[in-house]
């Protein structure tokens, strides 16, 4: 039995950075050559006191909204964040308290960044093939641009806030999740991390100071950390070996698949795969364009968007693939 993605509900917040912002904060920044590499015009900014799970609410509202009756049928939640309200309980549950689901319902959260939704999906297919859940809220949701240092120069000019709420459940046909693969590198974990705050380096005075990287980057180690060139060689290396592999494993080439929704991790990372994997740029969705990298709901926001400009048709086979922090990534196909 297969598991499909019903629907998709997303929420940006409305606090809009645009190049020109950028621009007047870091008056030293060459923003042409910036946006060349990113590829990001305008990111979303959550609100100081707006959090991941605010912003879940609204994007599960939303989802309800778009589906009369469903609330009453949601018999899990999973809520995936690398940026929750507490160290514990974790979101899952106040989200679960917010919008007053009854105590039958499971909940759990998933501590993933911009392979989350992947590895998400993976854990809501193994929630229903054992029977535990018929219809699950997937919440991914990322307050990331709090974490993010004014005058970095790797992070800030990328990052965006926002949320996503998708629907599974059970498919009695051809529709659904084909396949799914993972992977991990735990020795590139601080190829992307905040190295400070939690119990391996408590918050004090020292991890307050600033500091300034080979490339010009200043951050503190409470703030996000990004190292791009280990982060390109780690995609490079993993992605399209595990994009081929899985197309392999199930008889298909490059052209069964009608289109391509990567994490949209910047125009940099989306033309080298394009390069590698040899991928008409049309079948190669982009929209970071205008909503920046929003680490766990890129994917999600991508398939909504290409789903509303009717880009994604009925019975499409859609590759999509997440990676990021860990290191980690993950790579499904489905059928719309």
């Amino acid at each position: 039995m297969r598991m499909k993605i019903n629907d998709i509900a997303c929420y940006l917040p409305q606090n809009r950075l645009t190049s020109a912002d950028l621009s007047a904060l870091n008056q030293g920044w060459d923003m042409e050559k910036i946006e060349d590499k990113t590829g990001v015009l305008t990111r979303r900014v959550s609100d100081a006191k707006e959090t991941s799970l605010d912003m879940g609410v609204l994007a599960c509202n939303k989802l309800f909204d778009q589906n009369p009756g469903l609330y009453e049928k949601i018999d899990s939640i999973l809520f995936c964040t690398t940026t929750p309200d507490y160290l514990f309980p974790q979101n899952s549950y106040i989200l679960h308290k917010e919008l007053n689901f009854p105590h039958t319902v499971f909940c759990l959260d998933i501590g993933l960044a911009c392979s989350g939704f992947v590895y998400s999906l993976a854990v809501a297919k193994g929630l229903i093939a054992t029977g535990v859940a018929k219809n699950i809220l997937i919440v991914t949701a990322e307050s990331l641009t709090k974490f993010i240092h004014d005058q970095d120069r790797a992070c800030k000019p990328l990052f965006s806030d926002g949320a996503s709420a998708t629907w599974v459940s059970a498919s009695q046909s051809s529709r659904g999740i084909i396949d799914m693969d993972f992977g991990a590198m735990g020795k590139a974990y601080d190829a992307v991390y905040i190295p400070a705050g939690l119990c391996r380096m408590p918050v004090s005075e020292e991890t307050k100071r600033q500091t300034i990287d080979e490339s010009g980057n200043i951050r503190t180690p409470e703030n996000l950390s990004l190292d791009g060139k280990r982060l390109m060689a780690q995609v490079g290396s993993h992605i399209p070996r595990q994009v081929r592999m899985l197309l392999n494993r199930n008889h298909l080439s490059m052209d069964d698949i009608d289109l391509f929704v990567f994490h949209q991790g910047s125009k940099l990372i989306l033309d080298s795969l394009q390069r590698l994997l040899r991928i008409p740029p049309e079948k190669n969705f982009r929209n970071y364009q205008y909503i920046g990298n929003t680490s766990s709901s890129s994917i999600p926001m991508a398939l909504r968007e290409a789903l509303d400009q009717e880009i994604i048709k009925s019975e499409d086979r859609v590759l999509i693939s997440g990676f990021g922090s860990g290191f980690s990534w993950g790579t499904a196909i489905l059928e719309i």
